[in-house]
């Protein structure tokens, strides 16, 4: 009776020793998912290869820059931010794949970094059924911002706002009529036009030709015959660089007399890689200032941080989009606090708002889209620079554009969050 009584004892101090060990790796009933200890594990998924590769590449130097500067000086809270990176070719299929294996299998906390329309489109049902924060979004689609959708967060403006500059410039200022639109044939493409359309009406004007072509391919020929018959004065094109390239040399081959606006999307860099010459002149509007001339704070930092890790050559609005949105994410990372939660977290960003280095960026339960900033760049000797936009000129429904800096001189990029911008609310 007695041995049996102290074998009891024994498997019963064993058990309760057992239950309260931390063992490496398993994480308490309590613990959040994509948080332990030690780790916050972010996950991403965009193209590393294929026709985009480009732009998930440099969205994702960007972000890794950040994290592991922030990992070097001992993390959030004492937590290292671990970001998973796959890679889905700018493939929807790809894209549904690589973000059940993130959310099923790694368990990540959040997803930040994706890149395009199409592929953000496709995961939309599953990251708002199982209430995962997905931030920073690479595209400026309207159904990622209206109605604000309750797990999602845009740090750059819209492509509303970047097609209402582009119509106040060709349209209000240049007084053009004639507006041809060159597109991808998906919700990219789709999400462009439709940012298109609506600039054009507010001005009782429509697309007098679109030319489509299918994402991840460079036969643009039917396209370019459609838009070359019309005679457009401008060819705006959504598309992505290497597509938006060969549209460009073969316009130039035959001489076409019209102007070339390019949104943000195309990744500029890339663009004058591929298209070379025929890229000369083209205009391209931005969702941030120049990342190798802004003497904004947070573009100073990127700049030698960039150096400092051996990348001087690979600075370009990718990676400095990508940069920013890390700063964003870890700021509101500190200020929700130790006790990490999904939900707590989103709280805190509907309730965000800092300067992040000289840009002032907001969230709020009813807005998510952090900045409506715009800036215009055309193409000169290789490389994009600035362009003055024109404020003379009104636009009709919409408040004045405020483009004090829009020079974008050193001293001029000190701006608050309205300058160098579009805002396209009435």
């Amino acid at each position: 009776m007695k041995n049996c009584l102290k074998l009891n004892i024994c498997v019963y101090v064993i058990s309760a020793l057992l239950l309260c060990w931390p063992f490496p790796g398993v994480a308490s009933a309590q613990a959040e998912v994509g948080v332990d200890d030690r780790t916050i594990y972010l996950g991403s998924s965009n193209a590393q290869s294929g026709p985009a590769q480009e732009l998930g590449q440099g969205m994702s130097r960007g972000l890794n820059l950040y994290f592991n500067k922030v990992n070097q000086q001992g993390g959030v809270h004492g937590r290292q931010i671990k970001l998973i990176q796959m890679d889905d070719q700018y493939d929807v299929k790809r894209v549904i794949e690589n973000t059940q294996e993130l959310v099923a299998h790694r368990n990540v906390f959040a997803l930040v970094g994706y890149v395009g329309t199409p592929t953000a489109r496709a995961i939309i049902p599953k990251i708002s059924r199982e209430n995962i924060p997905f931030l920073a979004p690479y595209t400026g689609a309207k159904f990622l911002r209206s109605p604000p959708l309750p797990m999602v967060f845009n740090t750059r403006a819209s492509y509303m706002d970047e097609m209402e500059l582009i119509v106040h410039e060709l349209v209000d200022g240049r007084k053009f009529k004639r507006i041809g639109l060159f597109m991808q044939n998906d919700s990219y493409g789709l999400s462009g036009e439709s940012a298109l359309k609506e600039a054009l009406k507010k001005r009782g004007l429509e697309i007098v030709q679109t030319g489509t072509y299918e994402r991840n391919t460079e036969d643009v020929d039917a396209a370019f015959q459609e838009l070359r018959k019309a005679s457009p004065d401008a060819v705006i094109m959504v598309g992505t660089y290497k597509a938006c390239a060969v549209f460009l040399q073969k316009a130039r081959e035959a001489q076409m007399r019209s102007v070339f606006y390019n949104i943000s999307f195309v990744g500029t860099g890339s663009l004058i890689a591929n298209a070379k010459a025929a890229a000369e002149d083209v205009y391209i509007t931005q969702v941030f200032p120049d990342p190798l001339t802004s003497d904004l704070p947070v573009i100073v930092q990127y700049r030698a941080d960039m150096i400092a890790a051996g990348l001087a050559d690979k600075m370009d609005y990718p990676s400095l989009e990508g940069y920013i949105d890390a700063v964003l994410l870890i700021k509101a990372l500190e200020a929700t606090g130790p006790n990490l939660t999904r939900a707590r977290f989103v709280e805190t960003l509907n309730h965000f708002k800092a300067d992040l280095g000289g840009l002032d960026f907001q969230f709020t339960p009813d807005h998510h889209q952090a900045s409506d900033r715009v800036y215009l760049t055309q193409i000169s000797q290789g490389k994009a620079k600035p362009v003055t936009v024109n404020t003379d000129h009104k636009e009709p429904d919409h408040k004045d554009f405020d483009h004090k800096d829009s020079k974008q001189s050193d001293s001029g990029q000190k701006e608050s969050a309205k300058e160098n911008s579009v805002d396209s609310k009435p």
